[in-house]
């Protein structure tokens, strides 16, 4: 089914799906196709029927080559106004939000949860288990575990462990964080930081692995207000930028 007010470009293929109005999908996208599922047996992989459907609601808009595919046994959906760019793959069973922007060659899914007005930057993905919820970002290549001791001819799939990132978080770009952790409200993880528990709320954690910041990394951060450009006696001062810490020194720098 097909809303109205549609665009879709060349070479795009529709199965298995509800879409909106309003909707975009650029050339090459696939969307409704098998989800490739299939589970590890005795005599090998075996392949599992994929009877779901994907929902795209209005105003979305899905960048060329992209793929969403469709649930093996309950729907994939992407939410509102969601933008998606290029090269990206949602996967069977995944929920994303409304109002979310997620950047080129990302992979989401399958069996993963995005909340409304959620940013993925380029090439994240976020494997079976994690549950972002709203307004969370995550910076380019950030990295989300699901698995202790992977191994290749060893199904894990019953150990993966849950990852819940809680509203408003922010992970820098090539933060890693492991599996089975909780990222409270508004907390930040800085760029290339390792988590290794669970940053509270408000908290900001930084080095890897990651450790707190220091407790005036939040006061820091905010800019300072300009100072005046003259003085009670009219000799004009230069303004100063406000200080920052070396997180891995701790020196301070202006």
């Amino acid at each position: 089914v097909l809303g109205s007010d549609c665009v879709i470009g060349a070479t795009a293929t529709l199965s298995h799906c509800l879409v909106g109005s309003r909707v975009v999908i650029h050339p090459g996208v696939r969307i409704g196709q098998d989800g490739f599922g299939f589970a590890m047996g005795a005599a090998g992989h075996l392949k599992v029927p994929q009877i779901g459907r994907v929902v795209i609601e209005d105003d979305v808009e899905i960048g060329a080559n992209s793929c969403i595919d469709r649930g093996a046994n309950r729907d994939t959906v992407i939410g509102e106004g969601t933008k998606i760019w290029h090269f990206s793959h949602v996967l069977p069973h995944t929920t994303i939000g409304k109002g979310c922007v997620i950047g080129q060659n990302c992979v989401i899914g399958p069996d993963v949860a995005v909340g409304d007005k959620c940013k993925i930057q380029n090439n994240v993905s976020l494997y079976k288990g994690v549950i972002l919820e709203d307004g969370v970002f995550c910076g380019p290549s950030c990295v989300f575990t699901n698995v202790r001791n992977p191994r290749a001819f060893v199904s894990r799939k019953e150990a993966f462990e849950p990852t819940l990132v809680k509203r408003g978080a922010s992970i820098g770009a090539n933060a890693t964080i492991r599996l089975g952790v909780t990222l409270g409200e508004y907390c930040f993880v800085a760029a290339g930081a390792g988590t290794d528990g669970s940053p509270k709320s408000s908290g900001s954690a930084a080095q890897a692995p990651a450790a707190p910041a220091s407790p005036t990394m939040a006061q820091q951060q905010k800019m300072q207000p300009p100072a005046s450009s003259l003085t009670t006696g009219g000799a004009a001062t230069l303004n100063r930028q406000p200080m920052s810490r070396d997180l891995a020194s701790g020196k301070t720098t202006t």
